[in-house]
C-alpha cells in the first residue's frame, strides 16, 4: 500500500447569510466525485455560532486506504459546512470540491501556515455563495514519478497494487498462485433510470476463476467507481479462465443487472509476469461488440509461491453407467522419454525454420504444376491377382476376398476358396460428382484383402493404404500393374510382408482422359520380368522395409468452441480428446471435461501417442483431429494435417512444442427452422466441410499445442512388465505440462482496421426493415468491429478506424491464426457473419502497418446460407494490419490523417460509357435474353429499363432505353452520368454494374450477372479536353454472381472521371460514343446444320437459318430457304448469303464490330408455327481484314503448329518407323533438330523426357519428401524397347546368316533365340500395316476444321443445352468486287464439290471398348456391369447390334465392320452409341461419340492420311490407311469419360466402294484344349502327424478359371514319400482375352487329410504356362511341358526352315524381278528389231551375205557369252514376244510382198541362229543348276537320317521308360518334373521347402483329346502314357508288427509292442503265479 498521505486542517469558515453553528466534513471523492469510503471522511466538532466560525480538533489525514501516488489517478477532496442540531441530522449549506491534482505536490514534514487558502462554498440549492472557509493542505511524501508509480514500483501502491516479485530460482516453475486486482471502473452503462438528471448504476463485480467466487464492495450510484481490492486465488491452473463480471446491485442485492464481462483464461499469464491493463466490458460471451459498456482496470499476476501446497483433484464421475465411459489404456507417467536438450539459440532456430522451408519447396518442386481442382473425379481400381498370402484359416489356406474403399464407397471382389494366391481380374470404378479439391486432397484409396469367414467377421491378412494425391502427382495419373506388399495393422502378432497384391489405380480429374496402354505388350514385358527377377513390389525389396515411431505429445488446446449445450445436469463445454491418424494407424487422447465459456474451454491432455508407421510409406498424410465426445456419436470440432515425409527429411526428425491454429464452421446464426425440401436435395453439408477442409473454413475454433518427433523401432518404450513394446499405436502420460522455458516465445500484438465504405452489401431484411451491417475483423480470439450503418442499395459508409486492445501470440508468425474480415449483421450476442475473406498472419504482418487501402471481395459463408443462390456477397474497402504496440503508436497519427482524407470530398461527374455485350447468359427457354441493365453507384442507381431524365448539374438530359429484345450480344451505346461528390483516388468506390433479363410486366425480371470496375486516378480527365473521349480504352469486364467465373458473358465498357469545380456545375452535354463506320459485306456459305435436337419432342421439320446483323442504319436481316434434305435435323442449305452492314472502320477499333446472330426456326404447321429451336452468333471482331487482329478464314483449317510456336523454330511432321517426329525445316538453319511427339494426352502435365526427369530426381539428395529419395538405389528392368531391339537384332543376323553356330552357343542363348523366332511369327494384322496407331482422337491431331462451326444452343440457366450445330464459312469484304469468288477452291476447299452433294460409303471398324462405366447395379459390395452393344447412325441410315449383346463385361472386344452411306454435304454426324442392353425397361446408354464426315472429307490433311498404302491393283486392292483411333465415351449427363472405343472410320465415294474390300479385322476363334496333368509322386513332404512322422497326403490341382480336382489318398504315407500316378484333365478356352491365356497358372496344393478334424494344406505352390499355352495355340498341336527337349536340334530345324523359307521368297522375288525386266526387255527389243529389219530391207544391208549382215553373223555364232548373247537373247526374247498381228501392224501398209517375204526370210534366220545359241547357254546353267539340287538334296537326306535315328532312339527311351514305370523300377516318370513346395514362415520372413512333387503336363486341342481319350485317375483307357498302380501304399496283412509299422509308423509301432509286452509280461505273470507256487511246493 502506498504511504503517501495528505494532511488537511480546516482553520475557519465565513457565513455569508446567517449565523450558525456549523461543522465542516472533509471527505476524498473518486474520479467520479463520489465518495470513496467511510474511512476517508472526517468532520470536525461544530464550532460556536456566528458569522465567523472556528474549529477544534481541525486537522485530518487522508489516503489509508486510496493510493494517492498515481498522477493520473489523484482524487479530488470535498469540503462541506453542515449546521449542526440536536433533533437529528444537519442541514448542508454548501460545499467545494478541490481536484488534488490542482494543489502543491510536494511533502512538508509540518504543518505550512502560510499556505492557508480560503474556498468559497456554493449553495447546495441555489448555487449562491453561502460562505468561504479557510483550510492547510499538504502531503507527508512527493509525488514518485511514473517509473516509481507502476504496477511494480514498490512502495507507491496501495495494497490492491502491490505487486510481489518472484524468486528467480522458481523461474522454471509453474505458477500456483493468482492474484487478481479490481482497481476501478469508468464510463459504466447507466442502469438506474432517474427523473432528475442522467441517471446512474450500483456497481459490483465478480471475480470468478474455476470453482472459486469473489465479489467486491458495491458502490452505490457511481458510473466511475474505484475499488482497489485484490483477491489470491490457489487453484487456478491452465484450463482456468477468470471471468471478470460487472453487475448493477438493486434491491440490496436481491437482484442484479448484467453490466458487462470480461474473460481472460490464465494461458496468457504462464509468462508469470503482471499485467496491468484497462478492459473493455463486453456481452455475455465477452465479445467486446459495438456497445458501449465502459472499461474496468484490473492487475493480474500469476505466479509461483512454494509455500502454497498443491491440492490434489479427485475425479468423480456422476452416474457413470448412465452417462457412459471411456476405457482407459494409459500408462503411468514416464519420466525418462524427453530427450534432453540445451535450449536453441536464435540462429539455430532460424536455420531449422529456413530448412523447413526448403523441404516444402523441394515437395512442391516434386509434385511440379499438376493441380488438384474442384469438379468431377473418376477412380479405377483393377484388382489383378495375389500372391503368397499368409493362412488365417486353421487348415493353412485362406479364402481371400478384397475389400476396395475410396472416399466412402466400398466395393469387393468375389471370394476365391481354400489358396494363398489367386486370379480375380475385377475392375472397380468409383465416379463423384462436384468434389471439392479439399475433399479429394485428404482422401485415401484403401484395399483391404480380408480371409472370408461364413459365419463369423472375416479376418484382415493385409491391407495397402495409399493417398489419392500421391497417386495423382505420379505420371498419368496412375499406379499401373504394380506389385504391392500387403501389412497387417490390425494385429499385433502379424509382423512385416503377409503377401503381395497386383492392382492398378488410375484417377481421372476434370477434364481429363483415362490414359492409353500396350496391354498386350505391357504384360509380355512385365511376365519377363516377373520370371526374372520375381515379384518386385512397389516398394521394392532393395529398399529395406523400416518400422519407425511418430511420437506427438499433445500439451493442450485453447479457446475451443462450446459443443455441448447447458441443460439440468450438465453445463455448458466440450468433451475434448484428439485423434492421431496416419495411414491404418490410429490413437487418440483421453477425452477431458471442460465446461464454461469458450475463454474457459482450454483442456490439458498431457498425453504423448507413439503411432507405428512403416516406411517408406505411400499415405503419409498425419492428420489431427480434434473431437467433442458424445454418448451416441462423436462431433468433429476440427482437423489439422501435416507430412510424414517432410518430418522425417528434417536433420534433427523432430519439431518442437508449437500451435497449430483450428478453423471450421461458425458457431451460432444457423437458421432452426425446417427445411421440408431439404430431405429431397442433394445438397452439401458446408458446416461438416468446413470442420473438416479447414483451409478455407471461415472461423477460427482455437489452437492446439503439439510437438512431434520420429524415432528408430528400437527406441520405443518398455511396458510395465520390461516386455518390449508391439508394434502397436499406444499412449502414455506425461508428468506435467511444458516449463517455462520450453513454450514457444510469445509476443504482443495489436489489430488496426480502417473501413471506407462497402458496395453490393447484401441487403438483409427483417420483419420491418433492412438490417444495418457492420464489419469485423478477427484474429484468433481477438476482434473488433466497425460501426453499424445502414445499408444503402447495398452501398455502406463506414469510415471509421478502430484498433484492439494489446494481445499476445507466438513469435513465430506462422503460428498466429490467420485474420478473417467479415461482414456482418445483427448487434450484440446475435452478431451473423454473412460472408468473409482470409488472410495469412504473416503476410500481414509483414506490411507493418503500411498495406494499402484496398477493396476485398468477400466469400460466402456456405454453412449459414444467408444470401440467396448466385446472390454477390459484396466487397469493401479496407485497410488493416497487424504488428507491435509500439509500431502501431508510430503509425497512428499517418492511419488518422488516411481516414480524414478519405472524408473529403471533391465534385465529380462520372460517366459511364456502355457499348455493347456478348455471350449472356440466356434467361428465356428459346436461348435468348431481353437484356438490360443496372448501374449502382456511390449510392445513386441507374435503371436502363426506361427512358429517363437524369441530373446534370442544374439541367436535365434524356437517356434512352436501353433494353433490347432477344439477344444475347446487345448494341447499346449509351452514356450514363452521375453527378457526385468522390474522396481522393485511392478511396475512389466501386461503380456495380448489374445485368437483368426483361419478363414483361407480371414476372420479376431475372437477375444475370454483376461485375465491379474500379476507378483510378487514370479514370480522371479534364473536361475541357475534347481529345478525351478519343483518348478512351474501353475494355470486356467479364460478369460474376458469387465468384469469378461462374457466369458467362462479357460488357464492353470504360469509365471516365470529370472532375466539377463546383457541385451545381452543369457539364457539357456527353459525345456519340458510337465508332466511325464504313460500308462493308458479310459473306455467310451456309452449308447447313447437324444434329438438331427436336423441338418439343417433335423432329425438325423444315428448318432456316435467319442471319442477323445490328449497325447504326438497322438491323440487316437475311434467310436462308427452308429444307429437310438429306433430313429435318441434317438439312443442307448450299446457299451464298450477303449481309450489307456497317463496321467499324478504324483498324483498332475491331472491337466495336457487332456480331452476327443465328437464329434456326422450324417451319411448322404450314408456316403458322416458326419456333426459335437454337440461336448461335458470329463473333465479326477477328473477321475485319483491315484490323489489326484480323484471322484468315481460308486458314482455318490449317493446324497450328504448338511445338514451333513454343521452341521459336519452324519444324515439319516426319513418319519414320511407325513414330511421329518433328524436324526443323531446312529453311531455318542447317543444324536438325528432332523432336518426338508424345501422344499421351496428359503431355502437357509432364516433362518433355520423363525417363530424364526421374534420372534428374534420383541423381538429387534424399531429402525424403517423396518416394523419389526411397527409389535412388533401384536397378531397373531393362525397358521394352531394348528387349525387342534384342529381338531384332536376333532376327536381323538370322536373316543375314551372321547367327554362331549352335555349338559355340549356351543353352540360354538356344532358347533365346528360338522364342525370338517364335515371337516373329506374331506379325502384325495385315489391316494394321502401315497404318498409324493414335492414344485418342483424330481431331487432337487435327484441332481444326476446314469449316466453321458454330454451336446452336436452347434453354436457360442449367436447363441451357447444345441443340446442334449451324456449319459454313464466313467472310468480310469491303466491296462487290471482291465477292465474286474468282477461284474454284477457297482454304483447299473445292467449291463446286462443296455446293453439290455426292452419295458415299461410310465404313466404321469397331476393334473393342476399354473400361466402360458400369450401368447394372451391383449387389452386396460386387461391382456393377454391363451389356453393351453398339448402335451407329448417320441421319437415316442406322445400325442397331442389339442382338449381339456381351453379358457382364465391362471389356468388349467387337471386332466388327458397319457400313453405313449417306450423302455430303449432309448428314455427316457419324453417331456411335454404346449400349447396355436391359432385359426389364428401356436400354441405357453407356456412352457416345461423335464423328464429323464432312469436316474429314473436305480436310486435305485428312485426305493425305494413309494414301502412301492406297493399292488400287486387281486382286490386292486396299483403301487408304487412316489412323486407329481411341475415342473417348460421353454421355450428356455426366462430365467424365464413360469408356473408350478403339475404331477407324474409311469414307469413299460409293461408285468405288464395289472396287475396294472391307477390311478383315475378325478375331481368330478361340479354340479348346484339354490340360492333362498326371501327378506322379511326391518327396521329402513334411510330416504334419508329428507323433507317428507320416501323413495321409493327397494333391489338390486346378487351372484358373477351372474347377479344382484331387488325387487320392495315399494313406501313411512315411518318410516324406508319396506314390499317385493320378491323372487330371482341364479343359481351358485358349485364344484372345480368354482367362487362362491371362492368367496361366496350373495350382498345385499338397494336403494331409485328417478324419476327425479339417484337413491341413501342406503347402501351395503355381506353375506359369504361359509360354506353352502360347504355343499350343499357335501350332494346334499338342505340347508336352516338361518333355525334354533337343534345344540344339528344334534350333537347327527352325534355322532350316527360316533359311529355307528365305530362299524360296528371294528365289520368287527374283523371278518375279526378271520376268517383269524380261517382258520390258522383250517389249522395247521388239520395237528395235521391227525398226531395223525395215532398214535393212530398204538398204539391202540385212541381206544374205553382206558385210554388215555377216558380221553380225558371225558374232552370233561365236562362243563369246558377252555383249553378243545378251543381244542375241533380246532379239530371240523380242521376236517370241512378237506374233503375227503385231509384226504385220509393224510393216508398212502399201509395203510390196516381195519386201515382206524377204523381210520373213531374215527374222526366221535370226530366229533360227537364236535358238542355237539359247540351247547352248541353257545347257550349261542346267548343269550348274543341277549340281546345286543335288548337293541340296544330299544334304536334306542326311537330316532326315540324322532325324529318323534320334526319334528311333527316343522312342526305344520312352519304350524303356514305361516298361520301368509298369514294372514300378523306373527313375522318373516321362516328360515330368519335380516342382518344388514352398511354404513361407511369416514370422521370419523367410521361404522354406516342405517337399517336391513329380507331374507331367500335356496340352491337347480338344478334337486330339477327344479322338485318343483318357480315363480320369487310372481308369480307362489308361494310355498316353499309361498309369501303373501306385506303389508303397498300405497293405492289408496278417503280420502285426507289418501292419503297426503300417499304420503307425516304425517308431510308434515299436513303442506299441514294448508295452504290449509288458503288459503281457505282468498278465502273464500273475496268471502262472498260482502254478508256479505250487511247482515250488512240490519241489520242496
Amino acid at each position: 500500500m502506498s504511504s503517501r498521505r495528505l494532511q488537511v486542517s480546516v482553520v475557519k469558515a465565513n457565513l455569508h447569510q446567517t449565523e450558525a453553528a456549523v461543522s465542516c466534513h472533509v471527505k476524498l471523492l473518486d474520479l467520479a466525485l463520489r465518495e470513496i469510503g467511510k474511512k476517508e471522511a472526517f468532520k470536525t466538532k461544530a464550532g460556536k455560532k456566528g458569522k465567523e466560525v472556528t474549529f477544534p480538533d481541525n486537522t485530518f489525514q487522508l489516503g489509508s486506504t486510496y493510493n494517492l501516488s498515481r498522477a493520473d489517478a489523484l482524487p479530488s477532496l470535498e469540503l462541506s459546512l453542515v449546521t449542526s442540531s440536536t433533533m437529528g441530522s444537519g442541514k448542508k449549506l454548501g460545499s467545494v470540491i478541490i481536484p488534488l491534482d490542482t494543489i502543491d505536490q510536494s511533502a512538508s514534514p509540518c504543518k505550512p501556515t502560510d499556505q492557508a487558502m480560503e474556498y468559497s462554498i456554493q449553495g447546495s440549492l441555489n448555487q449562491e455563495l453561502v460562505a468561504t472557509i479557510t483550510a492547510v493542505m499538504w502531503w507527508n511524501e512527493p509525488l514518485p514519478n511514473e517509473s516509481e508509480g507502476n504496477a511494480g514500483g514498490g512502495g507507491a501502491m496501495s495494497a490492491a497494487e502491490e505487486i510481489i516479485p518472484e524468486d528467480e530460482a522458481h523461474a522454471d516453475e509453474m505458477p500456483n498462485e493468482l492474484s487478481v486486482s479490481i482497481l476501478r471502473a469508468k464510463d459504466l452503462a447507466v442502469m438506474d433510470s432517474s427523473l432528475v438528471g442522467k441517471g446512474s448504476s450500483d456497481p459490483r463485480v465478480t471475480v470468478k476463476v474455476g470453482s472459486a467466487t469473489r465479489k467486491t464492495e458495491c458502490i452505490q450510484k457511481n458510473l466511475n467507481p474505484v475499488w482497489n481490492e485484490k483477491f489470491i486465488f490457489q487453484e487456478a491452473d491452465l484450463e482456468s479462465a477468470i471471468v471478470i463480471t460487472m453487475e448493477d446491485v438493486d434491491m440490496g442485492g436481491l437482484s442484479t443487472d448484467f453490466m458487462g464481462k470480461v474473460t481472460i483464461p490464465l494461458v496468457q499469464l504462464q509468462t508469470k509476469k503482471p499485467v496491468r491493463a484497462w478492459k473493455r466490458l463486453g456481452n455475455k460471451l465477452s465479445k467486446a461488440d459495438t456497445t458501449q459498456r465502459g472499461e474496468i482496470e484490473i492487475l493480474l499476476h500469476w505466479k509461483y509461491n512454494p509455500n502454497v501446497k498443491i491440492r490434489k483433484q479427485s475425479s468423480m464421475s456422476f452416474l457413470p453407467g448412465l452417462l457412459g465411459h471411456e476405457e482407459s489404456d494409459e500408462e503411468a507417467e514416464v519420466d525418462n522419454l524427453d530427450v534432453k536438450e540445451s535450449p536453441k539459440s536464435k540462429e539455430q532456430e532460424e536455420e531449422e525454420k529456413k530448412e523447413k522451408e526448403e523441404k516444402e519447396k523441394a515437395l512442391k518442386e516434386e509434385i511440379g504444376d499438376i493441380q488438384i481442382k474442384s469438379g468431377d473425379y473418376q477412380i479405377q481400381v483393377h484388382i489383378i491377382e495375389v500372391r503368397d498370402l499368409k493362412a488365417e484359416d486353421e487348415n493353412g489356406l485362406s479364402d481371400p476376398v478384397v475389400y476396395v474403399e475410396a472416399f466412402g464407397q466400398k466395393r469387393n471382389t468375389k471370394v476365391m476358396p481354400s489358396c494363398l494366391s489367386a486370379a480375380f481380374d475385377e475392375r472397380f470404378i468409383f465416379n463423384y460428382r462436384d468434389m471439392d479439391k479439399e475433399t479429394f486432397d485428404a482422401g485415401q484409396i484403401r484395399v483391404n484383402v480380408m480371409d472370408a469367414d461364413f459365419g463369423s467377421r472375416n479376418d484382415m491378412i493385409g491391407s495397402f493404404v495409399v493417398d489419392a494425391s500421391q497417386i495423382y502427382f505420379r505420371p498419368k495419373h496412375e499406379f499401373y500393374r504394380e506389385w504391392v506388399a500387403l501389412i497387417d495393422d490390425t494385429n499385433i502378432s502379424d509382423q512385416g510382408v503377409q503377401g503381395y497384391l497386383k492392382l492398378s489405380i488410375s484417377i481421372i480429374g476434370p477434364g481429363e482422359k483415362m490414359p492409353v496402354h500396350d496391354e498386350e505388350s505391357d504384360k509380355a514385358e512385365e511376365k519377363e520380368r516377373e520370371e526374372r527377377d520375381g515379384i518386385s513390389p512397389a516398394i521394392p525389396p532393395s529398399i529395406k522395409r523400416t518400422n519407425q515411431w511418430l511420437v506427438t505429445k499433445i500439451y493442450r488446446a485453447e479457446y475451443l468452441p462450446v459443443m455441448d449445450a447447458s441443460s439440468l445436469i450438465s453445463t455448458a463445454g466440450i468433451d475434448a480428446f484428439v485423434q492421431v491418424d496416419i495411414g491404418t494407424a490410429m490413437k487418440r487422447t483421453r477425452k477431458n471435461k471442460v465446461t464454461g465459456d469458450r475463454a474457459q474451454l482450454n483442456p490439458i491432455f498431457n498425453s504423448e501417442i507413439w503411432t507405428p508407421v512403416t516406411t517408406p510409406i505411400m499415405s503419409d498424410v498425419i492428420r489431427y483431429s480434434i473431437w467433442d465426445w458424445d454418448r451416441t456419436s462423436n462431433s468433429l470440432v476440427s482437423t489439422v494435417t501435416d507430412r510424414f515425409n517432410l518430418l522425417n527429411s528434417l536433420p534433427s526428425k523432430k519439431v518442437g512444442p508449437h500451435w497449430c491454429n483450428l478453423y471450421g464452421a461458425q458457431l451460432r446464426g444457423y437458421d432452426h427452422t425446417p427445411d421440408i425440401t431439404k430431405a429431397f436435395k442433394k445438397e452439401k453439408d458446408w458446416k461438416a466441410h468446413y470442420n473438416k477442409f479447414p483451409d478455407n473454413a471461415p472461423h477460427y475454433r482455437g489452437r492446439i499445442l503439439l510437438e512431434q518427433r520420429i524415432v528408430g523401432e528400437g527406441e520405443a518404450p518398455k511396458k510395465k512388465d520390461g516386455s518390449p513394446r508391439e508394434v502397436a499405436p499406444f499412449r502414455l502420460k506425461l508428468p506435467a505440462g511444458l516449463k517455462q522455458s520450453q513454450q514457444p516465445k510469445q509476443a504482443t500484438y495489436k489489430l488496426r482496421m480502417m473501413t471506407i465504405s462497402g458496395t453490393e452489401i447484401p441487403q438483409i431484411k427483417n420483419a420491418f426493415h433492412i438490417r444495418k451491417m457492420q464489419i469485423k475483423l478477427q484474429c484468433g480470439r481477438n476482434e473488433i468491429f466497425s460501426s453499424r450503418v445502414e445499408n444503402n442499395n447495398g452501398v455502406c459508409e463506414w469510415n471509421h478506424l478502430m484498433e484492439s486492445e494489446d494481445f499476445i501470440y507466438p513469435e513465430d508468425p506462422e503460428q498466429c491464426p490467420d485474420i478473417v474480415i467479415s461482414i456482418c449483421k445483427g448487434k450484440d450476442t446475435e452478431i451473423v457473419p454473412v460472408a468473409y475473406k482470409r488472410f495469412k498472419f504473416k503476410d500481414v504482418l509483414e506490411q507493418n502497418f503500411q498495406g494499402d487501402t484496398r477493396w476485398i471481395t468477400f466469400e460466402e459463408d456456405k454453412a449459414l446460407d444467408c444470401l440467396a443462390d448466385g446472390q454477390f456477397p459484396g466487397s469493401a474497402l479496407i485497410r488493416f494490419g497487424v504488428g507491435t504496440p509500439e509500431l502501431a503508436q508510430r503509425t497512428y497519427q499517418e492511419w488518422e490523417a488516411a481516414l480524414y482524407h478519405s472524408r473529403r470530398k471533391t465534385p465529380y461527374q462520372l460517366r459511364c460509357h456502355i457499348y455493347q455485350a456478348r455471350s449472356l447468359p440466356a434467361s428465356d427457354a428459346n436461348g435468348l435474353m431481353d437484356p438490360y441493365f443496372k448501374i449502382n453507384f456511390n449510392g445513386q442507381t441507374f435503371e436502363a429499363k426506361y427512358a429517363k431524365k437524369c441530373n446534370n448539374g442544374r439541367k436535365k438530359y434524356d437517356v434512352p432505353q436501353m433494353l433490347r429484345k432477344k439477344t444475347c450480344d446487345p448494341l447499346w451505346y449509351g452514356v450514363i452520368c452521375f453527378d457526385t461528390e468522390l474522396p481522393e483516388a485511392q478511396y475512389f468506390p466501386q461503380v456495380n454494374f448489374q445485368l437483368y433479363d426483361w419478363d414483361g410486366a407480371f414476372d420479376k425480371d431475372d437477375y444475370n450477372g454483376c461485375f465491379n470496375a474500379q476507378l483510378s486516378e487514370d479514370n480522371i480527365h479534364d473536361f475541357d479536353d475534347q481529345s478525351s473521349n478519343r483518348a478512351l480504352k474501353p475494355q470486356w469486364y467479364p460478369l460474376m454472381k458469387e465468384e469469378e467465373g461462374d457466369c458467362e458473358g462479357e460488357v464492353l465498357c470504360c469509365f471516365q472521371l470529370l472532375k466539377k469545380r463546383a457541385p451545381e456545375m452543369t457539364m457539357p452535354d456527353p459525345p456519340s460514343i458510337k465508332p466511325a463506320l464504313m460500308d462493308a459485306f458479310v459473306e455467310i456459305v451456309a452449308i447447313g446444320c447437324r444434329d438438331l435436337s427436336p423441338y418439343n419432342f417433335l423432329a425438325m421439320q423444315y428448318p432456316k437459318v435467319e442471319f442477323a446483323l445490328d449497325s447504326d442504319e438497322g438491323t440487316a436481316v437475311q434467310c436462308t430457304d427452308k429444307s429437310k434434305r438429306p433430313s429435318g435435323s441434317n438439312p443442307n442449305f448450299l446457299e451464298r448469303i450477303v449481309l450489307k452492314c456497317r463496321l467499324p472502320e478504324d483498324p483498332e477499333a475491331a472491337i466495336y464490330a457487332p456480331p452476327v446472330s443465328v437464329k434456326v426456326y422450324d417451319y411448322r404447321l404450314a408456316g403458322m408455327v416458326q419456333p426459335i429451336c437454337g440461336v448461335a452468333k458470329i463473333d465479326l471482331s477477328k473477321k475485319l481484314p483491315w484490323s489489326k487482329g484480323y484471322e484468315d478464314p481460308t486458314l482455318s483449317g490449317k493446324k497450328k503448329d504448338v511445338r514451333a510456336m513454343s521452341t521459336g523454330v519452324q519444324v515439319k511432321k516426319i513418319k519414320q518407323n511407325g513414330k511421329i517426329t518433328y524436324r526443323k525445316d531446312d529453311s531455318a538453319g542447317a543444324n536438325a533438330t528432332e523432336v518426338q511427339e508424345d501422344p499421351s494426352p496428359i503431355a502437357p502435365l509432364l516433362p518433355k523426357d520423363i525417363k530424364s526427369a526421374i534420372q534428374e530426381k534420383l541423381e538429387l539428395p534424399d531429402t525424403g519428401a517423396g518416394v523419389f529419395g526411397a527409389l535412388k538405389h533401384i536397378k531397373s528392368p531393362p525397358p521394352k524397347e531394348v528387349v525387342e531391339e534384342r529381338r531384332k537384332s536376333i532376327l536381323e543376323q538370322a536373316a543375314a546368316g551372321d547367327l554362331a553356330s549352335p555349338n559355340e552357343m549356351t543353352e540360354a542363348q538356344m532358347i533365346a533365340e528360338l522364342e525370338a523366332f517364335e515371337d516373329a511369327e506374331d506379325t502384325t494384322k495385315r489391316y494394321m500395316i502401315g497404318r498409324e496407331k493414335l492414344p485418342a482422337e483424330l481431331e487432337e491431331v487435327l484441332p481444326s476444321s476446314p469449316f466453321e462451326n458454330f454451336t446452336l444452343w436452347r434453354g436457360q440457366g442449367k436447363s441451357k443445352k447444345e441443340v446442334g450445330v449451324f456449319k459454313g464459312l464466313v467472310r468480310v469484304v469491303r466491296t462487290e468486287k471482291e465477292l465474286d469468288l474468282k477461284e474454284k477452291k477457297s482454304g483447299g476447299i473445292d467449291m463446286q464439290q462443296l455446293l453439290k452433294p455426292q452419295q458415299y460409303t461410310v465404313r466404321l471398324y469397331v476393334l473393342r471398348a476399354l473400361n466402360l462405366a458400369e450401368m447394372d447395379i451391383g449387389m452386396f459390395g460386387r461391382p456393377g456391369k454391363s451389356d453393351p452393344y453398339l448402335k451407329v447412325n448417320i441421319g437415316d441410315d442406322k445400325f442397331n447390334d442389339k442382338e449381339n449383346y456381351v453379358s457382364d463385361a465391362t471389356d468388349v472386344d467387337f471386332y466388327k465392320c458397319i457400313e453405313l452411306h449417306t450423302e455430303l454435304p449432309g448428314a455427316g454426324q457419324l453417331e456411335i452409341e454404346v449400349m447396355d442392353y436391359d432385359f426389364f425397361g428401356s436400354d441405357d446408354l453407356i456412352g457416345k461419340t461423335v464423328v464429323d464426315l464432312e469436316d474429314r472429307w473436305f480436310d486435305q490433311r485428312w485426305q493425305r492420311m494413309g494414301i502412301e498404302n492406297k493399292i488400287p491393283d486387281v486382286g490386292k486392292t486396299r483403301w487408304a490407311t487412316k489412323p486407329l483411333e481411341r475415342r473417348s465415351l460421353f454421355t450428356d449427363t455426366k462430365n467424365l469419360e464413360q469408356g473408350k472405343l478403339e475404331c477407324y472410320v474409311d469414307i469413299m465415294p460409293s461408285h468405288e466402294a464395289e472396287m475396294y474390300p472391307k477390311d478383315d479385322i475378325e478375331l481368330p476363334p478361340s479354340q479348346m484344349f484339354e490340360v492333362r496333368v498326371v501327378v506322379w509322386r511326391a518327396r521329402d513332404m513334411v510330416s504334419m502327424d508329428v507323433m507317428e512322422d507320416m501323413n495321409d497326403l493327397y494333391f489338390t490341382g486346378w487351372v484358373e478359371g477351372c474347377e479344382k480336382q484331387s488325387t487320392d489318398i495315399h494313406w501313411r504315407a512315411r518318410n516324406g514319400k508319396g506314390s499317385f500316378n493320378w491323372r487330371m484333365k482341364f479343359d481351358v478356352e485358349l485364344g484372345h482375352n480368354t482367362t487362362a491365356m491371362k492368367f496361366p497358372y496350373l495350382h498345385m496344393q499338397a494336403w494331409d487329410k485328417d478324419l476327425l478334424k479339417y484337413s491341413d494344406c501342406i503347402a501351395e505352390s503355381f506353375i506359369d504356362l504361359g509360354k506353352s499355352f502360347k504355343r499350343a495355340y499357335k501350332k494346334n498341336q499338342t505340347i508336352e511341358v516338361y518333355k525334354k527337349r533337343d534345344i540344339k536340334r528344334e534350333l537347327e530345324s527352325v534355322r532350316f526352315a527360316k533359311a529355307q523359307e528365305e530362299k524360296r521368297k528371294a528365289v520368287e522375288a527374283k523371278k518375279r524381278e526378271e520376268q517383269e525386266a524380261k517382258d520390258e526387255e522383250d517389249r522395247l527389243e521388239a520395237i528395235r528389231a521391227s525398226e531395223q529389219v525395215e532398214v535393212d530391207i530398204e538398204t539391202g544391208l540385212g541381206a544374205p551375205g553382206s558385210p554388215r549382215n555377216s558380221d553380225r553373223a558371225n558374232s552370233i555364232g561365236g562362243d563369246s557369252l558377252g555383249i553378243e548373247e545378251d543381244g542375241v537373247q533380246l532379239v530371240e526374247r523380242g521376236v517370241e514376244k512378237s506374233d503375227d498381228a503385231g509384226y504385220t501392224a509393224l510393216q508398212p501398209a502399201n509395203a510390196p510382198q516381195k519386201k515382206r517375204d524377204k523381210k520373213n526370210g531374215l527374222l526366221s534366220g535370226a530366229r533360227e541362229r537364236a535358238s542355237t545359241l539359247e540351247k547352248k547357254f541353257s545347257s550349261k546353267e542346267a548343269k550348274k543348276r543341277k549340281n546345286e539340287e543335288m548337293k541340296e538334296k544330299k544334304r536334306i537326306a542326311k537330316i532326315k537320317k540324322e532325324r529318323e535315328a534320334q526319334a528311333q532312339k527316343d522312342e526305344l527311351e520312352n519304350l524303356l521308360g514305361s516298361m520301368k514305370e509298369i514294372c514300378g523300377v523306373g527313375d522318373d516318370p516321362p516328360a515330368s518334373t519335380w516342382v518344388k513346395l514352398m511354404r513361407k514362415d511369416f514370422e521370419t520372413g523367410e521361404e522354406e521347402e516342405v517337399g517336391e512333387v513329380a507331374i507331367s503336363v500335356s496340352i491337347i486341342p480338344k478334337n486330339m483329346a477327344d479322338s485318343n481319350p483318357a480315363g480320369f485317375g487310372r481308369k480307362e483307357p489308361n494310355n498316353d502314357p499309361y498309369l501303373p498302380e501306385p506303389q508303397g501304399r498300405l497293405k492289408f496283412t496278417l503280420n502285426p508288427f507289418s501292419m503297426g509299422t503300417q499304420l503307425f509308423g516304425p517308431a510308434l509301432c515299436a513303442r506299441i509292442a514294448c508295452c504290449l509286452c509288458c503288459v503281457f509280461g505282468v498278465l502273464l505273470t500273475y496268471f502262472i503265479a498260482p502254478y508256479l507256487n505250487i511247482i515250488i511246493s512240490l519241489t520242496k
